[in-house]
């Protein structure tokens, strides 16, 4: 007969083991065990819910009422969360007039000298990219990639008629630079970074032709910039006993989040050197300056020809200064049929509507931007406020855009500019909307390029 008993027995031995088994084997119940999101075929980090525009705009409102609080505890928590919203606060912050209280003009104040302050700070930072996909489209990276660092991203294949494929890639990387995870992404994609879409504060690519070079194998990165040789060019004088000389075009690229307007590099710190030790550099003196017009700029380094002998640069050290907006500024002016010299003051930057008048079919808006601490900026490069955003809003919520402008005034520290509207609708119906940087930040970054090949 069957023995029941020990037959049961031997079964519950049997299944206890089996759970013993299965329990060592699940990662999920190590504390240790390590998720692996590569085998994901999304991107595995989820970006932190942020505020609306309608949601931030309501809650900074709230704790602007509570600024002008009944306690001070009330006040203080109330300034410390604005501080806290961070840079995106600036735009939502009152203006400040007569009938503003003394403690709420004080602590609107000092939170606009603070929030300026990080944000120039976060404009000048590289941002990083932790992300771990597996055979993820393109397309999806670079959404993830946007989310992560606010740096956008634009197909330019169509305009050249290339194929717009969205390949497949598989990327693990933890804090990353922007640029590096760019380039590598690139790179996989087949793609290339395209500099001349004539898009402002994006980053365009196109198919990379077959005969081109990954970016990795020739590029450098410092902070927010991307450096890149491009071209060497040589020439020989054969008159000359001294030999010739070379022509190195170097690319210099930012996170297009941020707008540089002038890019330079001062000669006395930068040195070239080729593989045998000698020093190519010819002119060090001056500095090599270039108003930006695009998401990257191409510097040319004069240089001495290399001897024969040798094979390649061995290494290129230098300096740049970026010239970079701080955080942008909104000036609004209403009344227009009977403004004049009207003024208004954000950081650093004064402007002033000095009238609005109608000039045959057209109407002109005089305004003058004055540096209350007049810089370079002002002093050698003003290309950057002819790009200065300027448009007229309606009552309706119609926008006029400018239909042309002309500089009429010109100091060292001031610049006058007349903006002219095209109009449908009376002048009282509508506002000036100025939009400037209110500060302008010098960048200096230091760079090293190494094993250049020579022609």
């Amino acid at each position: 007969m069957i023995d029941f008993v020990r037959l049961a027995a031997c079964v519950i031995v049997l299944l206890f083991s089996t759970i013993t088994l299965m329990a060592e084997d699940d990662p999920a119940s190590d504390d240790t065990a390590i998720t692996d999101t590569a085998t994901k075929d999304t991107p595995a980090i989820e970006p932190t819910p942020a505020l609306t525009a309608d949601e931030l705009a309501a809650k900074v409102r709230y704790l602007v009422r509570n600024l002008d609080g009944d306690t001070l505890k009330e006040r203080e928590e109330a300034e410390k969360q604005l501080v806290e919203l961070g840079p995106q606060v600036i735009d939502h912050l009152p203006k400040i007039s007569n009938r503003t209280s003394a403690e709420m003009k004080a602590r609107l104040e000092r939170l606009r000298t603070v929030l300026e302050k990080k944000a120039i700070d976060q404009l000048t930072e590289a941002t990083h990219i932790t992300l771990s996909v597996k055979e993820a489209p393109l397309s999806e990276v670079l959404k993830e990639i946007e989310k992560q660092t606010g740096n956008k991203f634009f197909d330019f294949r169509d305009n050249f008629g290339q194929q717009g494929s969205d390949p497949k890639i598989s990327l693990d990387v933890t804090d990353g630079l922007f640029w590096e995870v760019a380039d590598q992404v690139f790179d996989d994609a087949g793609v290339m970074a395209y500099h001349f879409s004539g898009r402002k504060n994006v980053l365009a690519y196109l198919a990379r032709p077959e005969n081109n070079a990954p970016a990795k194998e020739r590029v450098s990165y410092a902070e927010v910039f991307r450096f890149e040789p491009t071209r060497i060019e040589a020439g020989r004088n054969l008159q000359a006993a001294d030999g010739g000389n070379m022509i190195l075009y170097l690319q210099v690229a930012w996170e297009p989040r941020i707008s540089p307007v002038v890019i330079k590099m001062p000669l006395s710190e930068l040195s070239v050197t080729d593989d045998q030790g000698n020093e190519l550099l010819g002119q060090n003196t001056g500095s090599l300056d270039t108003e930006v017009n695009g998401s990257s700029v191409d510097l040319t380094i004069g240089l001495n020809a290399a001897k024969r002998s040798a094979i390649q640069i061995d290494k290129i050290s230098g300096t740049i200064e970026a010239l970079v907006p701080g955080g942008i500024e909104t000036f609004e002016f209403d009344k227009l049929q009977v403004a004049r010299n009207v003024e208004q003051t954000r950081g650093g930057m004064k402007v002033v509507l000095e009238g609005f008048f109608k000039n045959a079919d057209l109407y002109q808006a005089r305004v003058l931007l004055k540096f209350e601490d007049a810089s370079e900026a002002f002093e050698s490069h003003r290309g950057w406020v002819f790009s200065n955003e300027v448009y007229l809003l309606g009552a309706d919520g119609e926008k006029v855009e400018v239909a042309g402008y002309e500089q009429y005034q010109g100091d060292i520290d001031s610049i006058g500019i007349s903006y002219q509207f095209v109009l449908e609708q009376e002048v009282a119906n509508y506002k000036l909307v100025y939009k400037t940087p209110a500060s302008m930040v010098t960048l200096p970054v230091k760079f090293e390029l190494k094993d250049i090949p020579l022609p």
